[in-house]
């Protein structure tokens, strides 16, 4: 049983292993040691190996082992509730530990110290330091928390009831060291709520004990609250785990203020400072969505925020989500209905002519209300631009309605320069199923520039931003489609009706197509008959738009047939390669008449089966010999023999032709998967 001090302790062969701390890696430790403590007075006990503690110095860690401290209550044994776990501090290193938590006089406490990854040896000293908690304004829950206005608040937490969790709290789950005032401002403004020694907008906070903390701001119509409006963990300014939030609040409404520690549960002790920042009106044109610059559609205007002074709203997608003093407004009213794409990007193919001076962020508005409340799309980049550069933003817009977009520095709160471009994409007319436009065989151009995402559409890949075409399919059997040539990343499904199932979705081409290995789309349809209408969907992965090609051709395949009377036999290549080199290579069974229903083309000799000599022969004596070769038309077509009536009357029922063809390309002697066709088998 201890007091305050610096103790030694050492697990070297200690065998029976204690409870499993919530911030060490789930192990249960036989190593750990274990002290009683009770305290000389009621305060803020710190616990610590850290050599260089400002709190409870004197610690130490003899062996370079990654330790943790937990505090337990001592009213049973072994333990069961845990009252504070720290792994490391601020101010320590190489595996020391540091761990704050109120205390009662009298009472007494368990003090575990374990490793906090693998099981391992301990060996060191733990000092032990009490605080006296000044006066905290601050109450542990929503329900008795006092109503402050603006000024400095002495805050200290004591874990009795655990809060709603706040979304910057570090994701532990509810905070039961949280505290709480009830906030009401006098003045209509940007309150800022800091305990950041070194703030601007909010001077006068701190915190006591360097324990890592954050900050968050409740709507106060009940309580417990439901609607967070803000939460900050840390701030530029800010160090050793100080936080600052700002949010726009309204004079005489009430709003909740917390304050509890971001990773694992801890005591936390300090001050906080609440100031209202009233903006100062703007500076000139484009400082504030009152004095927003107009922006007609296609045309590039320019922007500087030198000397700007009025923060608005906070855009989601910024480095702080906090509210920018140099960012810039535009206004426009949508001439129709479609897609507005507003970009500073140099490099955008959809809306060319932006600039940018740095890193920037780019959100869009409704316009119904200044400052705007509804935030359309935000974001700090574009699929072309170079990092840190310009943004590029896309949004849905209705004829007749108005929306302010807003660009800023995405990293810092600083003057930034550059141009922005709004075009508005109207969608086209083939946006969706029931408008597709009908095509043909061969490769179709077109545009997604401004497509919607369908209902359905492709399930692969995110896909979005599609058009759609319609196919009156003119041969049975595979179907063959590609996106390549595209200027983007694509993705590509075939549906068998508007709606309709889903025949097949493709993203990337793989191994498989002419453009193998690249991010266009291949897809292989099989099963269709002659005059079946398939529609066809061409979009983007993630909805990405650009210029496509989009091209569809029947399979490369060997049609067999008896053109002039019985035991005649003709064979052609159909649906091939353009001009490509023609190779067929055809094998008769003779000697294993028939093969079951479910057999797929037989292995052996030549794409056929095993055959003897005198099969051999026969085969090479046909007119014309065998293998056979030749060129493709135009039209990817080749009539390789016609052998006429009687060629084949003493092989009926018991014999069946099988073939396999190539189409090699004459230029580079090669040929893609899909210039193969399928094994055939013609029976005689």
């Amino acid at each position: 049983l201890a007091s305050e001090g610096i103790y030694g302790y050492n697990g070297t062969g200690f065998t029976l292993a204690g409870p499993i701390p919530s911030c060490t890696l789930g192990n249960s430790d036989q190593f750990d040691c274990w002290m009683a403590y009770t305290p000389s007075a009621t305060g803020l006990a710190t616990f610590s190996t850290c050599a260089a503690s400002t709190l409870a110095p004197g610690g130490g860690t003899v062996l370079n082992v990654d330790t943790t401290i937990i505090v337990w209550d001592g009213t049973s044994c072994p333990p069961t509730t845990e009252l504070g776990c720290g792994d490391g501090s601020p101010n320590c290193f190489n595996g020391q530990g540091e761990v704050s938590v109120s205390v009662t006089a009298g009472n007494t406490y368990y003090v575990q110290v374990t490793t906090w990854g693998a099981t391992g040896n301990l060996a060191g000293n733990l000092a032990i330091a009490l605080f006296l908690l000044p006066p905290s304004v601050f109450t542990d829950d929503c329900s008795t928390a006092p109503l402050v206005s603006d000024g400095v608040w002495a805050y200290s937490s004591s874990g009795a009831i655990a809060g709603p969790q706040a979304s910057c709290s570090g994701g532990f789950g509810p905070d039961t060291n949280d505290c709480w005032v009830a906030y009401t401002p006098a003045t209509s403004g940007i309150a800022v709520f800091s305990n950041c020694a070194t703030s601007t907008l909010a001077p006068g906070g701190s915190t006591v004990i360097t324990t890592d903390t954050y900050i968050a701001v409740w709507d106060g119509t009940s309580c417990p609250p439901t609607t967070q409006l803000a939460c900050g963990d840390g701030s530029p300014n800010c160090f050793n785990g100080e936080s600052e939030a700002s949010f726009p609040v309204t004079a005489g409404n009430t709003y909740y203020v917390q304050v509890g520690a971001w990773g694992p549960t801890q005591t936390v002790v300090g001050s906080m400072a609440i100031a209202v920042f009233v903006p100062p009106p703007p500076a000139g044109p484009g400082d504030d969505c009152t004095v927003a610059v107009p922006h007609p559609i296609g045309t590039p205007i320019p922007y500087n925020t030198a000397g700007f002074t009025t923060p608005g709203p906070a855009a989601n997608c910024t480095s702080f989500g906090g509210f920018d003093a140099f960012d810039f407004w535009y206004v426009f009213t949508a001439p129709a209905t479609g897609i507005a794409v507003a970009s500073n990007c140099g490099a955008s193919t959809i809306a060319p002519g932006g600039s940018s001076s740095g890193g920037s962020y780019m959100a869009a508005w409704d316009g119904t209300t200044c400052p705007p409340s509804s935030q359309l799309a935000c974001n700090n980049g574009a699929p072309n631009c170079s990092f840190p550069g310009g943004a590029e933003v896309q949004f849905n817009v209705v004829a007749g309605s108005t929306y302010y977009v807003q660009v800023g520095e995405w990293g810092s709160s600083a003057p930034s320069s550059g141009a922005v471009n709004i075009v508005l994409l109207l969608p086209p007319a083939n946006d969706d199923c029931i408008n597709a436009t009908p095509i043909g065989l061969g490769t179709t151009s077109g545009t997604n520039i401004g497509a919607t995402t369908s209902s359905p559409t492709g399930s692969c890949a995110g896909m979005g931003s599609d058009v759609w075409f319609s196919l009156v399919v003119p041969c049975s059997g595979k179907l063959i489609l590609d996106m390549c040539g595209s200027s983007f990343d694509t993705a590509l499904a075939v549906f068998d009706n508007c709606p309709g199932v889903q025949l097949g979705c493709n993203d990337d081409s793989g191994s498989n197509g002419p453009c193998q290995f690249t991010l266009q789309s291949y897809l292989e349809i099989n099963g269709l008959t002659a005059g079946q209408v398939i529609y066809i969907a061409a979009g983007g992965f993630f909805g990405q738009q650009g210029a496509f090609n989009l091209t569809v051709k029947c399979d490369y395949n060997h049609a067999w047939t008896v053109p002039v009377g019985p035991g005649s036999i003709q064979l052609e290549n159909v649906d091939g390669p353009a001009n490509a080199i023609a190779f067929s290579a055809i094998t008769v069974d003779i000697l294993h008449p028939g093969l079951p229903g479910n057999a797929t083309f037989p292995n052996g000799w030549f794409f056929g089966v095993p055959i003897g000599f005198g099969e051999l022969q026969l085969e090479i004596s046909w007119p014309g010999g065998l293998p056979f070769t030749g060129v493709l038309d135009g039209s990817g077509y080749l009539l390789n023999f016609t052998l006429p009536a009687g060629t084949t009357t003493g092989l009926a029922g018991f014999a069946t032709i099988w073939s396999v063809g190539v189409a090699l390309d004459p230029a580079t002697g090669f040929a893609s998967i899909a210039d193969l066709t399928d094994p055939t088998a013609f029976a005689l």
